[in-house]
């Protein structure tokens, strides 16, 4: 059997497996809901049924096309992948083939690429918002907490300006990421400040010093999607399913709100820390009284405008 896996919250991915000349092999597909809200996909194929061509590569294919995004794992099911397995005691079932591995995949957070042009360049995204045009209180609690002399803005440009040395070794791949997915770099370089500070709150396994459950610059919550902990924290990777997820939620507010550009990109920042059933029905200027200190999202727009301003600038 073979089996092509996919779970998230919205919008609902497509899933399907492909023969190597990428005709849809039509395999049965289970949809079913978390307890979480999430929804998973799962498309299984019969290898002893399944006319595979060629050299009987078989692809899985996960797309969301509300946003544009595609991810496909190839398996070559030959002599190398397939391994055959002995029937449990009193089942009655026959010998199967199994594949060794052929993965699961989550849309949301990075996991998926753009789709490929004719030229099989990917097509890059436009810009969401001017980061600089979004309005700002800054950090506000959070300045007290990290027990500074200012608050507000100039709060915010300090913490972004005490991480300014440690970030820019990720700079390279900031400004990768930020380019592909159509974010502001310095819009990923705020999110990496405020959660992570520039990784100096990291452990050595890569989680929060103080949320265990967070991995990485960006501090992907792994109760909520999947990790893939090879990719490394401080990797493109890691970086690419932050500004992924990002993405996805400032789609998810442009669908469910009436603010201008500016606004839902605030209000995605919310999103990120908070989720989006707790942001989404919020008025406009109450989006950060479900934050941490009540400020995640104008520090982090405050920093970014800093970051802008200072190095991270858009490609």
């Amino acid at each position: 059997m073979s089996c092509c896996e996919s779970r998230d919250w919205y919008p609902p991915p497509q899933v399907s497996l492909l023969d190597s000349t990428r005709k849809d092999l039509h395999a049965p597909t289970k949809r079913s809901t978390g307890r979480d809200g999430s929804v998973s996909f799962n498309a299984t194929l019969n290898l002893d049924k399944a006319k595979l061509t060629g050299n009987g590569t078989v692809i899985c294919r996960v797309e969301i096309p509300e946003m544009n995004l595609v991810r496909e794992s190839q398996v070559d099911v030959g002599e190398h992948i397939l391994r055959k397995t002995k029937p449990k005691k009193g089942s009655g079932a026959s010998e199967d083939y199994l594949l060794e591995h052929f993965g699961s995949v989550e849309k949301s957070a990075g996991a998926m690429e753009d789709n490929e042009t004719s030229e099989g360049k990917s097509e890059a995204r436009d810009v969401h918002a001017d980061i600089m045009n979004v309005e700002t209180t800054g950090a506000i609690q959070t300045a007290r907490v990290n027990r500074l002399s200012k608050t507000g803005v100039e709060a915010s440009e300090e913490l972004a300006d005490r991480d300014l040395t440690e970030m820019i070794k990720y700079e390279d791949d900031i400004l990768f990421v930020g380019k592909q997915r159509g974010v502001h770099p310095a819009l990923i370089t705020a999110i990496i400040s405020r959660q992570s500070q520039a990784g100096k709150s990291l452990t050595l396994t890569g989680y929060g010093k103080f949320d265990h459950d967070c991995f990485g610059l960006m501090q992907i919550n792994k109760l909520y999607h999947y990790l893939d902990e090879h990719t490394g924290p401080f990797s493109r990777e890691h970086l690419d399913q932050g500004a992924a997820y990002l993405c996805l939620l400032i789609d998810i507010m442009r669908k469910n709100t009436g603010w201008t550009a500016e606004q839902n990109l605030k209000g995605a920042v919310a999103c990120y820390i908070a989720g989006q059933e707790t942001v989404i029905g919020l008025k406009y200027d109450e989006v950060d009284s479900v934050t941490p200190n009540n400020d995640f999202a104008n520090d982090v727009i405050a920093r970014a405008q800093w970051y802008a301003k200072n190095h991270f600038k858009m490609l």
